[in-house]
Protein backbone atom coordinates (compact mmCIF):
# COMPACT_ATOMS: atom_id res chain seq x y z
CA UNK A 1 0.00 0.00 0.00
CA UNK A 2 1.60 3.88 -1.10
CA UNK A 3 1.72 5.87 1.51
CA UNK A 4 -1.12 8.22 0.09
CA UNK A 5 -3.12 4.92 -0.11
CA UNK A 6 -2.51 4.79 3.74
CA UNK A 7 -2.67 8.47 4.67
CA UNK A 8 -5.88 8.97 2.76
CA UNK A 9 -7.13 5.35 4.68
CA UNK A 10 -6.86 6.77 7.91
CA UNK A 11 -7.87 10.25 7.31
CA UNK A 12 -11.55 8.34 5.87
CA UNK A 13 -11.48 6.12 9.04
CA UNK A 14 -13.74 8.78 11.86
CA UNK A 15 -12.26 6.40 14.91
CA UNK A 16 -9.22 7.56 13.93
CA UNK A 17 -9.74 10.89 13.89
CA UNK A 18 -11.68 10.71 16.97
CA UNK A 19 -9.12 9.24 18.61
CA UNK A 20 -6.47 11.49 17.39
CA UNK A 21 -8.53 14.53 19.06
CA UNK A 22 -9.06 12.87 22.48
CA UNK A 23 -5.30 12.50 22.59
CA UNK A 24 -5.21 15.87 21.54
CA UNK A 25 -7.22 17.26 24.44
CA UNK A 26 -5.64 14.77 26.62
CA UNK A 27 -2.48 16.72 26.60
CA UNK A 28 -3.98 20.12 26.37
CA UNK A 29 -6.02 19.23 29.23
CA UNK A 30 -2.80 17.63 30.75
CA UNK A 31 -0.65 21.03 30.06
CA UNK A 32 -3.32 23.04 31.73
CA UNK A 33 -3.76 21.16 34.75
CA UNK A 34 0.13 21.11 35.49
CA UNK A 35 0.66 24.76 34.38
CA UNK A 36 -2.02 26.54 35.61
CA UNK A 37 -3.85 24.08 38.56
CA UNK A 38 -1.33 22.26 40.49
CA UNK A 39 0.65 25.54 41.17
CA UNK A 40 -3.27 27.14 42.29
CA UNK A 41 -3.82 23.71 44.61
CA UNK A 42 -0.38 23.79 45.46
CA UNK A 43 -0.90 27.80 47.18
CA UNK A 44 -3.93 26.82 48.35
CA UNK A 45 -2.57 23.71 50.24
CA UNK A 46 0.56 26.06 51.95
CA UNK A 47 -2.27 28.53 52.63
CA UNK A 48 -4.75 25.72 54.36
CA UNK A 49 -1.46 24.47 56.16
CA UNK A 50 -0.70 28.13 57.50
CA UNK A 51 -4.31 28.23 58.81
CA UNK A 52 -3.82 24.89 61.05
CA UNK A 53 -0.47 26.30 61.93
CA UNK A 54 -1.35 29.28 63.22
CA UNK A 55 -5.07 28.97 63.48
CA UNK A 56 -7.95 31.86 63.97
CA UNK A 57 -9.60 32.43 67.42
CA UNK A 58 -12.85 30.35 66.06
CA UNK A 59 -10.63 26.94 65.58
CA UNK A 60 -8.64 27.66 68.67
CA UNK A 61 -11.57 27.70 70.75
CA UNK A 62 -13.40 24.65 68.85
CA UNK A 63 -9.76 23.12 69.72
CA UNK A 64 -10.41 23.57 73.29
CA UNK A 65 -14.24 22.47 73.47
CA UNK A 66 -13.01 19.02 71.02
CA UNK A 67 -12.26 16.82 74.60
CA UNK A 68 -15.92 17.66 75.80
CA UNK A 69 -17.93 17.17 72.94
CA UNK A 70 -19.14 13.32 72.18
CA UNK A 71 -18.80 13.69 68.29
CA UNK A 72 -15.19 15.03 68.05
CA UNK A 73 -15.33 13.58 64.22
CA UNK A 74 -17.73 15.96 63.73
CA UNK A 75 -15.76 18.81 65.80
CA UNK A 76 -12.31 17.64 62.87
CA UNK A 77 -14.61 18.58 60.04
CA UNK A 78 -15.57 21.75 61.29
CA UNK A 79 -11.97 22.48 61.88
CA UNK A 80 -11.05 21.47 58.34
CA UNK A 81 -13.48 23.42 57.02
CA UNK A 82 -12.98 26.69 58.69
CA UNK A 83 -9.54 26.71 57.79
CA UNK A 84 -10.51 25.77 53.86
CA UNK A 85 -12.72 29.21 54.33
CA UNK A 86 -10.55 30.90 55.51
CA UNK A 87 -7.61 29.52 53.38
CA UNK A 88 -9.25 30.08 50.24
CA UNK A 89 -11.22 33.17 51.36
CA UNK A 90 -7.15 34.51 51.93
CA UNK A 91 -6.48 33.92 48.15
CA UNK A 92 -9.49 35.32 46.74
CA UNK A 93 -8.57 38.58 48.84
CA UNK A 94 -5.36 38.82 47.36
CA UNK A 95 -6.25 37.85 43.65
CA UNK A 96 -8.66 41.01 44.14
CA UNK A 97 -6.83 43.23 45.55
CA UNK A 98 -4.11 42.51 42.66
CA UNK A 99 -7.16 42.82 39.87
CA UNK A 100 -7.89 46.48 41.32
CA UNK A 101 -4.46 46.84 41.50
CA UNK A 102 -4.02 45.97 37.72
CA UNK A 103 -6.97 47.93 36.75
CA UNK A 104 -5.85 51.21 38.32
CA UNK A 105 -2.77 50.77 36.65
CA UNK A 106 -3.56 50.07 33.52
CA UNK A 107 -7.27 49.26 32.73
CA UNK A 108 -6.18 46.06 31.01
CA UNK A 109 -8.76 43.92 29.05
CA UNK A 110 -8.20 40.94 30.15
CA UNK A 111 -6.58 40.94 33.59
CA UNK A 112 -4.46 38.26 34.72
CA UNK A 113 -5.64 38.22 38.17
CA UNK A 114 -9.51 37.97 37.22
CA UNK A 115 -8.18 34.73 35.30
CA UNK A 116 -6.41 33.64 38.24
CA UNK A 117 -9.77 33.60 40.09
CA UNK A 118 -11.16 31.81 37.72
CA UNK A 119 -8.52 29.15 37.98
CA UNK A 120 -8.19 29.16 41.42
CA UNK A 121 -12.32 28.13 41.83
CA UNK A 122 -11.80 25.40 38.72
CA UNK A 123 -8.81 24.30 41.05
CA UNK A 124 -10.89 23.75 43.94
CA UNK A 125 -13.46 22.07 42.28
CA UNK A 126 -10.71 20.10 40.73
CA UNK A 127 -9.37 18.85 44.48
CA UNK A 128 -13.13 17.84 45.09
Amino acid sequence: MSQLSEMTQKLGDPDNFRNDIAVAAGLIANHFRQKYLEPMNKLYAEKRAGCINSPDPHITLLRACKPFISDQRAVDKMIDGISSCTAAAEIMRGISDISKKNNADNGQRINGAELAMFLFIMALMSER
